[in-house]
């Protein structure tokens, strides 16, 4: 999901195009193709934003030449774990448990329960892949508010700080997750009709 619903089109870069070794998805798998990038600093497949088919684009991770040793090394080597896939939560609560998993040599990327639950009991490898779980504020004040002299943090800076705590195990997640107030519920602060 981008940053903001909106993009004035002096902040939209469209129509550019990638031969490889440049973005990949969040999944780790190297992209080529035409793509489209915001002043943000986001970037997404497609040469213009198509909803429900661009995906988001990150920096291409290159294959060291130690994991190609060992790859032609140990060739016999197959792994009977689960390979954990990418999910999208959606709720409609105040708050949801994210689950993000790490390959040791790629980006993080969201999985859901079952598959966090997979990787505890090491059906998922642990020695492969890292997870995480930490609360997502979704509804409440975006921003930060002063109320009787005391600070009440905003939907974003609660999220910041989620992600924070749980970077010191992953800290490559601060490299997926840059949008703080996603999955912003509004609906949920807007006020009751006492008339109805």
């Amino acid at each position: 999901m981008r940053q903001k619903s909106y993009y004035p089109t002096a902040e939209i870069k469209l129509n550019l195009y990638t031969t490889g070794s440049e973005w990949q998805t969040i999944d780790g798998v190297e992209y080529m193709g035409l793509y489209h990038m915001y002043a943000t600093g986001e970037a997404y497949t497609e040469p213009k934003w198509v909803q429900d088919k661009s995906k988001k684009l990150v920096k291409y991770i290159t294959t060291t030449t130690r994991d190609i040793t060992y790859s032609t090394l140990k060739p016999s080597i197959v792994s009977k774990s689960i390979t954990p896939l990418p999910t999208i939560p959606s709720s409609t609560t105040n708050t949801i448990t994210r689950y993000f998993i790490q390959r040791y040599d790629s980006l993080p990327y969201e999985i859901d329960i079952t598959q966090y639950q997979q990787w505890i009991s090491n059906s998922i490898d642990r020695v492969i892949y890292t997870a995480v779980a930490f609360e997502w504020v979704t509804s409440g004040p975006i921003n930060d508010t002063v109320v009787n002299g005391t600070l009440q943090l905003g939907v974003r800076s609660k999220n910041q700080k989620s992600v924070k705590l749980v970077a010191n195990t992953m800290p490559r997640l601060t490299d997926v997750i840059t949008n703080f107030t996603e999955f912003y519920n509004n609906s949920a602060n807007t006020p009751k009709d006492i008339n109805k």
